[in-house]
């Protein structure tokens, strides 16, 4: 089995490869071809663990760049209340993450702040939680085997989910491995 510290730089890493370097900016907005650039990501360090964020804000959202930015501090926000409840489900943590998003967003509506989320949470316990709502592809190992997380059934349809448009937890694909 691959050692924690191999894991996390090996998941950071597929986390970032959708993207050629340079695309990828913390503030969203960064000007590319004449356009504001909607992508966020974060990589933070807690006393708990680490917890990195990859958001793509949807293009055709006059906002996006905002709600990508803000669902990066929500599901770090999110996860340090979640780790203080021990056991509880992960569908806890993705609540808490669109309840603080949707507060973080205020005075924008959730459709023009529309935005992807994949992140990772490495406990110091050893304890990865993945999450995944929208398009996107997060690639971890486990006994060293190379597994995708895979979103939902819509592939075909041409739809991606995002923040704004889940109606509930199970629109989130997610996994605990420990």
């Amino acid at each position: 089995m691959l050692g924690r510290q191999k894991f996390l730089s090996f998941v950071c890493q597929t986390l970032f490869a959708q993207q050629p370097p340079g695309l990828l900016v913390e503030t969203g907005k960064e000007k590319i071809l004449g356009q504001e650039n909607q992508d966020s990501f974060s990589i933070t360090k807690y006393s708990f663990g680490v917890v990195m964020v990859v958001a793509d804000g949807l293009g055709t959202k006059k906002y996006s760049g905002i709600g990508s930015k803000r669902i990066c501090k929500a599901v770090g926000d999110a996860a340090k209340i979640w780790v203080e409840k021990e056991n509880a489900p992960i569908e806890f943590l993705i609540r808490l993450v669109h309840n603080l998003w949707d507060i973080s967003i205020y005075p924008y509506s959730k459709n023009e702040c529309a935005t992807t989320c994949l992140f990772c949470i490495a406990l110091n316990s050893g304890k990865i939680i993945l999450g995944q709502l929208g398009d996107g592809i997060i690639y971890y190992c486990n006994d060293e085997s190379l597994n995708i997380l895979s979103e939902k059934e819509n592939d075909f349809l041409n739809i991606t989910n995002s923040v704004a448009s889940a109606r509930n937890v199970y629109d989130w694909t997610f996994k605990e491995i420990n």
